[in-house]
């Protein structure tokens, strides 16, 4: 069964262009006392306490940065390779130098704050980031490490969305991507690729791959989109592309997700409009690893509707 965070649901997100229109962000904070109370509870049972952030980041991997001259796999080409010969017009993006994307990083991060996680990054990797950024999609905000762990988790559990810059819309369950107020939308799992070298390389790979080129060399149907496009993470990334993803599952209520699904939205409709929830607060667990997982692909029109683009990509666990 496949496990969807909301891009999944195969509904077309609009984002605004530019980047004139976001204001200032102001993320959330981690509840610390709820996950010493959650750890003192597991100890208390004899049983092994639920993995935090905390305890990701001390096993995290080095910077994918440092591996961009070495090759993905055997007989490989290195990340280094791949980035540099990316072409955004073959990805239906716009063409961008890395000049040029350094330009657009240092006058929109401030109101576009997922750019900062590139503003250190190589050129190469900076290119492709701002291409991104440049398109219609919306992974850079919610799939690339600005989605940070706490990001993820408040957006699985209150359907927060990251792309969502107004504080009280994000809080409220408002689409940061989609006209008007519509609600944001979340299945069971939030994911991310907390690495911009990592992200950057997983999306000029995938460019290359004859599945995706397929469906970017397509005809425009105004009638029905693409078929989304499945790749395993270490074909992407090499074998240890795994350990730069992270993500949080839905906690089941009753045993079921499809009951803790409408009891998050019932919570989230509650909290909008100042009514205390007549449900259970929602939780959320990390996702324990994406070992064996993949990076589903999906695609919309074009703007001019003369072909499709990338419209989101997220990593999946196995």
């Amino acid at each position: 069964m496949d496990r969807v965070d909301g891009a999944n649901t195969g509904e077309t997100a609009e984002r605004p262009a530019g980047g004139e229109q976001f204001p200032a962000d102001h993320p959330g904070s981690d509840d610390s006392l709820s996950r010493v109370e959650s750890r003192l509870a597991a100890l208390a049972a004899n049983e092994k306490p639920p993995e935090t952030a905390a305890d990701v980041g001390e096993r995290a991997p080095q910077p994918y940065a440092k591996l961009l001259d070495t090759p993905i796999a055997d007989d490989q080409p290195t990340p280094r390779e791949v980035l540099g010969r990316f072409a955004p017009a073959d990805a239906g993006l716009p063409e961008v130098t890395e000049r040029e994307a350094a330009d657009h990083i240092a006058r929109y991060v401030g109101e576009r704050p997922w750019l900062a996680c590139a503003a250190d990054s190589d050129p190469a990797v900076q290119r492709v980031l701002v291409a991104l950024d440049l398109g219609q999609g919306h992974a850079l905000e919610r799939h690339e490490g600005y989605a940070d762990h706490e990001r993820l988790r408040r957006r699985v559990t209150a359907l927060e969305d990251p792309a969502q810059l107004d504080p009280a819309k994000r809080v409220a369950g408002i689409d940061g991507c989609k006209p008007g107020d519509r609600a944001h939308r979340c299945a069971d799992t939030a994911t991310a690729v907390q690495d911009p070298a990592a992200f950057a390389t997983m999306f000029a790979r995938a460019m290359e791959h004859p599945d995706i080129r397929d469906v970017l060399r397509r005809p425009f149907d105004p009638h029905a989109n693409p078929p989304r496009v499945a790749i395993p993470i270490e074909e992407l990334l090499g074998p240890d592309g795994h350990r730069y993803c992270s993500g949080y599952r839905l906690l089941p209520v009753g045993g079921q997700i499809r009951a803790a699904m409408d009891c998050r939205d019932s919570w989230v409709d509650s909290r909008a409009n100042d009514r205390d929830p007549d449900v259970p607060d929602p939780g959320a667990a990390l996702v324990d690893s994406f070992d064996g997982g993949k990076v589903q692909f999906f695609f919309r029109a074009r703007a001019l509707r003369d072909g499709y683009e990338v419209s989101t990509m997220f990593v999946e666990r196995p």
